[in-house]
């Protein structure tokens, strides 16, 4: 430490000025180079192989994670209907969106039917097929009954002599072109065809909520990845919510969750940094009654902090959602450096001048710094090994960070100080919290050994009894809805779409290549309780068959020009129509007549009767009121014309293209991949639900993959790399402590007051019902960083004779480093997000346990074992 005292003094310009540069420097690194990974996958790891499922089947089928706008009818069902249309609308003109899906019209439905219907009603419309292309031209209501008049025609002169087949086309075609023409007339049959179809709203299981999905485009280079989708979308849905008030509409989905905890901690942690920094400002005045030395040691912390930014955009180049907050770890730690070297400096100035006071800081604080950085960088480094990404990267970033803030608090804080802070010897200004005269005057504890060693039991009995406490009170909470600010609507929609229908938006995904394998899977998910239905394209289409395909062959093969060779054309007059449609009742009514004749069955008789009694209709309805029974006509006609163009079209595309779009991506890849989607019986947002709704997956097919599996493995993952790590920081903690003291007993009264406190906090946890959550989690290595940096200053004081002489200064940084951190922590306690708030919980405790047993256990600990007679040995 002299050396590196003299090399300082020499030249602390110098130091000062290569610091701020490479701060500069670092600072430019970071600006242009390092970058944001907002994506929540990114915090397992590629290698895991559930998470490489699950990115290829995104890969393949696209990002199912959708926003959801929920409409809500409250008995207004026109309401909701105008509500969802003008969403779907004015959503898909915005450029931060990219897709919006909230219904499956009547253009999607017609051209799904020939893979959705009946085998029969298939066949039927293949020998309707030359029928189906004269309707696709939207010929006249002459042109209709005359052709359709021809084939009746042709049944009545040449059906005997026709084989089955070709009667059947031609009785099929004659059936749906005079049966069309008949359509919407009163008293007249109205063929299907002819019929509009209803517009088929996306909704819950339940069906009480109608539910828009909207891809926003997603920005994983900012942690706002949706943010100005969401605003644009909020916007609209206000808009629109003001136009129909009957009806109720909000958003939610894994986006809008995410985005909206990103707001909400976001809000949180501004609002506590400016509490914390304003009374930590006023702490720092009152304890260095000032702001000059204060100011100097977060200068040589900035620089520190640059260097960290630097280092990570160097080995890492991004920063995820949880190494993104290495910040928390480097202020509540890396200050506190600071803290005990200045501290030391104070004490120093009320004998010495500044370079002498300098060197007693450099020969008393630095050792035990550097030696309590390297625990705690170490404790944050073991993650290095540990199986989550997410935790691995904020490792090696905390971990290289308060090393270097370490470096940059040993070399540039003495170099400010030299030149910034000349002071001489017993200048009355320099007394403050660390100077005063009872500090330096404190002498040995008067306390009787048997009332220590009364509360060294107490203690550690609490140590123990907080450990069993811990042990059946303190469980893992894994709801990460609970996790929320509990007045978010994004949460209370999603609730809602559980309650009212079931877990939607929860499923795993079993993927095969094989629509023949299909059938199977689905049901083989019917067999397992915990798996509330398997939707798949069966749910849409017809198993298929070469018979089927030839039948859409035929269809969409059909020659319009051929069929209407003998459609009549030009325009018509009233008496013409008139006796069309009056000739053609007459050839169906023979026609049913003949039927009768031959014993045919008595439905086809029944059939052809009723469209003989249709044609009668549109007769007397022509001459009634020509021009209404014309217009009924013409519209019946422009319906049957635009659903057979689309039975066309339909039976020409293949499987994938028929299914509409809303669904499409769901079931079905590019690359002819299918998905049966597995939905949960229970509410897997509880833990208890989880692992056995994944084992039932997995029973149907072991390669499942999907939301569930990768939120249950990360969870699963999570939770041993924080254990992990604890173990081997622990393990870790033990050997640098020999090390640095080199003794056995030290080692282990230090190691001692670290495991009180600790034990006393999740004893505490347990008493209070607080758990431990994927939030609240990331403080067992600052508990364990923090707990040991205090213990090691005050087991150096002890080597230099505090228990003989007094603690000096050292006590008093120990409890104000402890202060900090609880301020800084602990106005976390009112934060609306539930996670941030238990944060905050835990590292209050923490801090306050681990405080006393620095100050008052591991003191104790150390005179009862005979350390007070212990010199200084390195």
């Amino acid at each position: 430490m002299d050396w590196l005292y003299g090399a300082i003094a020499a030249r602390p310009k110098w130091i000062i000025a290569t610091l701020a540069a490479a701060a500069l420097v670092c600072s430019g690194i970071t600006y242009n180079y390092l970058k944001l990974d907002a994506d929540t996958d990114s915090l397992i790891g590629e290698n895991q192989p559930f998470l490489q499922d699950w990115r290829r089947f995104i890969r393949d089928f696209g990002d199912l994670e959708y926003v959801i706008a929920v409409v809500d009818p409250r008995g207004d069902i026109p309401a909701a209907d105008r509500a969802v249309r003008a969403l779907c609308e004015r959503l898909a003109t915005l450029k931060s969106v990219a897709k919006v899906c909230g219904s499956i019209d009547a253009q999607d439905q017609w051209r799904l039917a020939p893979r959705a219907m009946s085998d029969d009603k298939l066949a039927g419309l293949a020998d309707a097929a030359d029928a189906l292309s004269i309707l696709a031209a939207r010929p006249a209501l002459a042109q209709l009954l005359q052709a359709g008049d021809a084939r009746v025609k042709i049944l009545l002169d040449e059906g005997t002599k026709m084989n089955a087949a070709t009667q059947q086309s031609t009785a099929a075609s004659a059936f749906m072109l005079l049966g069309t023409a008949a359509s919407g007339q009163p008293n007249a049959a109205t063929l299907p065809l002819a019929t509009a179809l209803p517009t088929r709203w996306l909704s819950n299981e339940g069906g009480a909520l109608r539910l828009v999905l909207v891809m926003p485009k997603k920005n994983y280079q900012s942690l706002a990845v949706v943010d100005e989708s969401l605003l644009h979308m909020r916007a609209v849905i206000g808009d629109i919510q003001k136009q129909e008030p009957t009806v109720e509409i909000g958003l939610t989905g894994k986006p809008v969750l995410q985005a909206d905890e990103m707001e909400t901690t976001s809000s949180d942690m501004n609002t506590a940094s400016i509490v914390a920094l304003l009374l930590c400002a006023i702490l720092f005045m009152f304890v260095f009654r000032g702001v000059k030395r204060p100011l100097l040691a977060v200068a040589a912390f900035l620089a520190g902090a640059a260097l960290t930014y630097a280092a990570a955009t160097l080995l890492i180049g991004s920063l995820n959602l949880l190494s993104v907050v290495f910040m928390l770890v480097l202020v509540g730690v890396g200050l506190d450096y600071g803290i005990h070297m200045i501290a030391r400096y104070i004490e120093g100035l009320r004998h010495m001048d500044t370079a002498a006071s300098v060197r007693h800081m450099m020969r008393t604080a630095a050792p035990s710094m550097l030696a309590g950085a390297a625990v705690s960088a170490g404790t944050f480094l073991i993650a290095i090994v540990v199986p989550m990404q997410g935790l691995r990267e904020l490792g090696m970033i905390s971990g290289v960070g308060l090393l270097l803030c370490a470096a940059t608090m040993a070399i540039g804080l003495p170099a400010l100080l030299l030149c910034f802070d000349r002071r001489s010897a017993n200048d009355s200004k320099q007394l403050s919290f660390f100077a005063s005269g009872n500090v330096i005057a404190q002498t040995r504890s008067s306390a009787p050994r048997n009332r220590l060693r009364i509360g060294v039991v107490i203690s550690l009995l609490a140590m123990v009894a907080g450990v069993l406490i811990a042990w059946r009170q303190v469980g893992f909470e894994s709801n990460l809805l609970k996790l929320q600010a509990a007045d978010l609507s994004s949460v209370s929609w999603q609730r809602r779409l559980q309650t009212e229908g079931g877990n939607s938006t929860w499923f795993g995904a079993v993927i095969t290549d094989s629509f023949e394998a299909i059938a199977p899977l689905v049901e083989k998910a019917k067999l397992q309780p915990l798996i509330r239905n398997a939707r798949s394209v069966l749910d849409f289409v017809q198993s298929d068959s070469p018979q089927r395909a030839r039948w859409r062959a035929e269809i969409a093969g059909a020659n319009q020009s051929a069929a209407m060779r003998d459609a009549a054309s030009g325009e018509v007059n009233t008496s013409t129509l008139v006796e069309l449609a009056q000739r053609a009742s007459e050839r169906v009514e023979s026609l049913a007549n003949g039927a009768n004749t031959a014993n045919a069955p008595a439905q086809d008789i029944a059939v052809i009767r009723n469209l003989a009694l249709s044609l009668r209709a549109l007769t007397s309805a022509l001459e009634t009121d020509e021009k209404t029974a014309h217009l009924r006509a013409n519209q019946s006609i422009e319906l049957a014309g635009f659903a057979a163009q689309q039975l066309q079209i339909g039976a020409g595309l293949s499987l994938r293209d028929s299914l509409p779009p809303a669904v499409r991506d769901s079931f079905m890849s590019a690359d002819n991949q299918f998905a049966i989607l597995l939905h949960p019986q229970e509410d897997i947002w509880e833990p208890g639900a989880m692992a056995p709704f994944v084992a039932a997956m997995r029973t149907v097919d072991p390669t499942v993959t999907g939301a569930p599996i990768t939120v249950f493995e990360s969870m699963r993952i999570m939770k041993d790399s924080f254990l992990w790590q604890g173990i081997m920081a622990s393990m870790f903690v033990l050997t640098l402590l020999y090390v640095d003291f080199r003794s056995v007993k030290l080692t282990l009264i230090a190691f001692l007051s670290l495991l009180a406190g600790l034990g006393w906090t999740v004893g505490m946890m347990g008493v209070l019902h607080i758990p431990f959550t994927l939030a609240n989690f990331f403080a067992i290595p600052i508990m364990i960083g923090l707990g040991i940096d205090s213990a090691i200053h005050i087991t150096h004081r002890v080597l230099e004779g505090g228990l003989t002489h007094g603690f000096g200064s050292t006590r008093r940084a120990v409890i104000v480093t402890a202060i900090t951190t609880t301020i800084g922590f602990g106005t976390l306690l009112f934060a609306q997000h539930t996670g941030l708030r238990g944060l905050g919980e835990v590292m209050t405790i923490a801090s306050v346990c681990c405080l006393i047993s620095s100050v008052w256990l591991l003191p104790s600990l150390l005179r009862l074992a005979g350390c007070d007679t212990m010199a200084w040995q390195h």
